[in-house]
């Protein structure tokens, strides 16, 4: 059963398909990485956003919530004030930390695309997770509506 409160959540930015969906699509990601057998392995982390997330994901900080997410935050949860130093650490760095232990690569430029004129199929708001080891070989991956 989905209560009133699920269908309103309060997220970061102005559409919670943009940020609440993206955010828990990106922290569910992460979870399930973290919790492979071939964790250790993972070296980067890539989200590619498709049609409408990534039309208008800057502008609705679809960018920030997916960010935060891959970190292990939840729109419930997460703590604003300590928001901007984690995204400026991202961005300075090219590397967020995924889990209790480890840090990635993570280059916000190049590890985050936009596929703007490209949907998927089967639904506008997509997103297209992937990590990857070493030699840059996929070890995980999913896909997220949101």
């Amino acid at each position: 059963m989905i209560s009133i409160l699920d269908l309103f959540t309060i997220g970061i930015g102005p559409s919670s398909s943009h940020t609440v969906g993206p955010m828990r699509a990106a922290a569910a990601f992460s979870r399930q990485l973290a919790d492979n057998d071939n964790a250790e392995q993972v070296h980067a982390l890539q989200c590619d956003l498709y049609g409408s997330l990534a039309a208008t994901g800057k502008g609705h900080s679809t960018d920030v919530a997916i960010m935060l997410g891959l970190m292990g935050n939840e729109p419930e949860t997460v703590n604003m004030e300590d928001a901007g130093l984690l995204l400026e650490r991202v961005r300075t760095e090219n590397s967020l930390r995924w889990n209790a232990t480890q840090s990635v690569d993570f280059n916000a430029t190049e590890n985050l695309t936009f596929h703007r004129l490209t949907p998927l199929p089967l639904h506008p708001n997509g997103m297209h997770f992937s990590a990857t080891n070493t030699k840059g070989e996929v070890i995980s991956e999913e896909i997220y509506y949101s």
